[in-house]
């Protein structure tokens, strides 16, 4: 028996599948934060001021969590953006410039104040994957 090196093998069909998922994923994410940005838009209107409170804190767990599971600035600028354009499309939803969210403080701190927030949240660095070992399994020593 003669011992040949492994050849390296091509990409194969289940890269793709991967691919799919994960754009799928991002999509879902996007649509989430858009949903998040608009249903705060509300709930800080109905349930004061723990609305706010509850509104700003979900807008802050998307660009935490993302963060904290390793995804760079790019994915988290985006989901800040459909935040925004989730938060800011009740105030442009109906004809002749009538809001939907009054033009008080309730609404401008949530508007201003979460848009800093998701942003300010895009320092935070993302957490590294630790790199794979090649120790083997565990002995039990």
């Amino acid at each position: 028996m003669t011992s040949e090196p492994l050849a390296e093998t091509a990409p194969t069909a289940v890269d793709e599948p991967d691919r799919v998922v994960t754009v799928v994923a991002v999509g879902v994410l996007l649509l989430a934060a858009a949903f998040l940005g608009a249903a705060g838009a509300f709930l800080q209107l109905t349930a004061q001021p723990w609305g706010s409170v509850v509104a700003l804190l979900a807008a802050a767990a998307l660009p935490l969590t993302l963060a904290w599971l390793g995804y760079g600035r790019i994915l988290r600028l985006a989901v800040a953006g459909m935040w925004l354009l989730g938060a800011a499309s009740p105030a442009l939803w109906r004809r002749g410039g009538d809001l939907v969210l009054p033009d008080d403080t309730r609404s401008r701190v949530y508007l201003y104040g979460g848009t800093v927030l998701v942003l300010a949240l895009l320092a935070v660095p993302g957490r590294r994957p630790r790199p794979p070992t090649s120790d083997g399994p565990p002995s039990g020593r």
